[in-house]
């Protein structure tokens, strides 16, 4: 008897890197990936008309301007405007997982998730799903984050999201930083883009979808993003070509 294959839920794209009034008008009733070390008064106005909100702390970036981030800051703003969002990321230390942990103990009282980066052992990955699959059921609790280190190699991404899948214990929704390219692979709940302006724009420079709405081409570049994994699933012919593709990138990544 033919049974129907589970198929993986396209997952949430948030849209990250909204700085400008200009770009901030675009995510107006869209799911939108803040950051802490770069809030802008002007997004107070249109905090309230996003689908979907998430904040991250912005470690990485602050990191790479010598710059770090107060966690007594962190802590004091998600104190005051934690419920204003769906999910909440702890704040990381660069290169140093136990540093990260030990800010999650400060913060997971306030439903910061953790976040595994590449490189880090597997054994916290295990740890850290396993903690959250036994949190109390709400919209912000239960997730884990997961991140790749710079530069971003699709073939050694690729095998690091395999290896991740036998390391996640229990059910937790988990979000992919900048992985959106990567819903194939793993089964996300969430990623984020920090791409979907130049998507935008290359989805305006094509004179068939001149007549459409800068909002109507978002939501063509949000489901471009979120369907890929059904793709994968449903159409043969793009799942050879996609499985080839990375098939020859690791070869390529590995020298061979």
């Amino acid at each position: 008897m033919w049974e129907a294959k589970k198929l993986p839920l396209a997952p949430t794209v948030y849209l990250a890197g909204a700085q400008t009034q200009h770009a901030l008008e675009l995510t107006v009733n869209q799911p939108v990936l803040e950051t802490f070390a770069e809030i802008r008064p002007i997004a107070d106005a249109y905090r309230p008309l996003w689908s979907h909100r998430m904040i991250d702390s912005g470690a990485y970036s602050a990191h790479m301007r010598g710059a770090e981030i107060d966690i007594g800051e962190y802590r004091e703003f998600i104190e005051e405007r934690g419920r204003l969002y769906n999910a909440i990321a702890n704040l990381d230390v660069i290169s140093d997982w136990r540093a990260s942990m030990e800010n999650w103990a400060k913060l997971k009282h306030l439903n910061a998730f953790p976040v595994f980066h590449e490189g880090e052992p597997w054994e916290l990955l295990e740890e850290m799903t396993l903690e959250q699959s036994k949190s109390p059921p709400s919209t912000q609790a239960g997730w884990v984050g997961i991140g790749c280190q710079r530069p971003m190699v699709r073939g050694r991404i690729i095998m690091f999201l395999e290896e991740c899948r036998s390391h996640i214990v229990g059910n937790v929704k988990v979000h992919g930083f900048g992985l959106t390219g990567y819903t194939s692979v793993l089964d996300f709940d969430s990623v984020d883009s920090t791409t979907w302006l130049l998507g935008l724009q290359m989805l305006m420079s094509i004179n068939e979808l001149r007549h459409l709405t800068r909002g109507e081409l978002i939501e063509i570049q949000l489901a471009r993003m979120q369907r890929s994994s059904f793709r994968d699933e449903w159409d043969l012919n793009w799942r050879e070509t996609t499985r080839n593709k990375n098939a020859d990138q690791l070869r390529f990544d590995l020298g061979d």
